[in-house]
């Protein structure tokens, strides 16, 4: 993160009470959670961790702010419009002793997800997890394997890849589903800067609350997608959606295409 990046840092430490009058004359929010335990201060990075290396510390937990407006850079991050490509195509995954399906599903779903993969820059991931199984149904056996891949700087985002196949089929895998949302975080913040200095984008993104996953479409090279969110202003209806806690919540997707630095779509409610 950038020192001037917002972020929510909790800091264990037996100096709650110095930290929490360091954190007032830096004119930081702050809040102890657990007097003589633990702290949390929201502000600059870069201000909060001089505050935090004035004490002993037994823990120390960063988390990047999610409010819709929140801080960004006064100049736009420098990133390369991204190329998504296959990595695995000829290299296939190598050795994956966990990995237990027989043969022959097991190389054939293995080719198949290498065909399949693909990733945002056209690297490999930097850490890969891929996973198998196989059962029965009514409709006869069948394997499904899962990638789940970290592109570097994704800051714990992931993609998932999940393929099936049958016996039927020769084994060859189809996919059954695609959830892409490994995307480095100077692309996330390039793309947010990009919606900030959008007018209408702006004037938009000023009704919602918290952001910013990020999506990317292997079909739209160089496009990310920003999610804003917020509670419905209205009772709930078709279209929106229910989040686990029953509430309604919107969203607002904001593609950016990062070659251009403009935007190219914005889509849900006023």
């Amino acid at each position: 993160m950038d020192p001037t990046d917002t972020a929510h840092v909790v800091i264990g430490t037996t100096w709650t009470d110095e930290l929490a009058d360091a954190a007032t004359d830096a004119k930081l929010r702050f809040e102890v959670y657990e007097p003589g335990a633990s702290v949390a201060i929201d502000g600059p990075i870069g201000r909060v961790m001089d505050l935090v290396e004035r004490v002993p510390v037994t823990s120390v937990s960063v988390t990047e702010s999610s409010e819709a407006l929140r801080p960004i850079p006064d100049r736009r991050p420098d990133v390369t419009a991204p190329r998504p490509g296959r990595p695995y195509l000829l290299t296939g995954f190598g050795d994956l002793p966990e990995l237990k399906l027989a043969s022959p599903a097991r190389e054939t779903l293995l080719r198949s997800l290498a065909q399949t993969v693909q990733t945002i820059d056209g690297q490999p991931y930097p850490r890969l997890e891929i996973d198998g199984a196989c059962g029965e149904s009514k409709a006869g056996a069948s394997c499904a394997l899962l990638a789940v891949g970290y592109t570097a700087g994704s800051v714990g985002r992931d993609d998932e890849w999940s393929i099936d196949g049958t016996p039927q089929g020769g084994w060859i895998g189809r996919l059954d589903r695609a959830r892409l949302w490994s995307v480095p975080r100077a692309m996330v913040r390039a793309a947010e800067w990009d919606a900030r200095h959008d007018g209408p984008t702006l004037a938009r993104i000023r009704a919602y609350s918290w952001c910013c996953e990020a999506t990317w479409d292997p079909a739209a090279p160089g496009r990310i997608t920003l999610v804003y969110g917020r509670l419905c202003t209205s009772a709930a209806r078709p279209g929106r959606d229910i989040a686990e806690t029953g509430e309604c919540r919107d969203q607002l997707s904001v593609t950016v295409d990062l070659g251009a630095e403009r935007v190219t779509l914005v889509d849900g409610p006023a």
